[in-house]
């Protein structure tokens, strides 16, 4: 919380704090005459907590035997649910014949081609 000061002096000063069991944490003076503004600020601090009222939460206000409200609650309508993918098509074996047959003859037959194929042109590119 930001507190605001005047010194005797007539200096005006600020600073923010955050007050450890409604009291200062620290020493405040007076930037110009160096008084001592502790005292001030501790009389600042006390007003402002008998004029700000304390949030509790709905557990802290249990824990200290208060009435616990719901608070505020906000209705939003519940999302349908996102559509299910299609079902997929179970994995079928590849059936018999012509392509179960060649299947490894052809890929070992391209192979040797590719590295035919790749040989020639590499060494047709080096000369």
């Amino acid at each position: 919380m930001e507190l605001k000061l005047v010194c005797g002096c007539g200096q005006k000063y600020k600073f923010n704090v955050e007050p450890l069991g409604g009291r200062m944490p620290f020493a405040v003076k007076c930037p110009v005459c160096g008084a001592d503004g502790t005292s001030a600020a501790n009389a600042i601090l006390d007003e402002k907590s008998v004029t700000q009222p304390i949030l509790l939460s709905t557990a802290g206000a249990a824990a200290i035997g208060g009435p616990v409200s719901p608070g505020l609650s906000i209705k939003r309508p519940t999302p349908a649910p996102a559509p299910l993918p299609p079902p997929r098509k179970p994995f079928a074996a590849p059936k018999a014949g012509l392509a179960g047959s060649f299947g490894l003859a052809t890929g070992i037959l391209g192979g040797l081609l590719g590295a035919a194929v790749g040989g020639v042109l590499t060494y047709g590119f080096l000369r």
